[in-house]
């Protein structure tokens, strides 16, 4: 039912690929790409409109800023490969797909309304990596920006310290 025209390892060849190749489904795995992923998702987005991107990613807790950005498909790497393949023929029929992880991580996010989307993005990447100029470059913001959301969110949870605020965050949201 469906061809594989190209593939690429990078950003810029992705972008490339999808400009000079006629597709209308990118099936895109953010590992290796070294670049902001919702920078990514909205370039896309911005440069080739006509593509429908599906997210594919073994981190679930991206997938509100990824689908915001223009992602209309987003599938965790530790679901079956069928789900992938329902993700695809969805998008593919015009329609949004979220795989039933994704469903039930965007229903828990749902009750945490006390942070803005930027501090949600903070926390998110501090969860993985607790670098703040790495935090800083993902987001395109400055250390002071990233600090300040750091002490935003520890002053709005009443915790002292960026391991429980990120321990928190991987506890109440099931995050491995």
């Amino acid at each position: 039912q469906f061809n594989i025209v190209a593939t690429a390892r990078s950003f810029p060849e992705v972008v490339a690929a999808a400009l000079a190749t006629p597709a209308d489904l990118l099936i895109l795995d953010l590992i290796g790409m070294h670049v902001s992923a919702v920078t990514m998702v909205e370039r896309l987005r911005r440069d080739a409109p006509h593509l429908k991107v599906v997210i594919l990613s073994s981190r679930v807790d991206m997938a509100p800023e990824l689908l915001r950005a223009g992602a209309v498909g987003y599938v965790t790497k530790a679901e079956r490969s069928s789900v992938l393949l329902a993700a695809v023929a969805a998008v593919a029929a015009g329609g949004i797909f979220c795989s039933p992880h994704v469903q039930e991580y965007l229903e828990r996010a749902k009750g945490e309304e006390s942070f803005t989307p930027q501090e949600w993005l903070t926390l998110k990447l501090l969860a993985h990596d607790p670098e703040t100029s790495r935090i800083a470059e993902a987001m395109g913001i400055g250390h002071g920006a990233v600090n300040n959301n750091v002490s935003h969110m520890l002053r709005k949870k009443n915790f002292t310290n960026r391991n429980q605020l990120r321990d928190w965050y991987l506890l109440a949201y099931g995050i491995e």
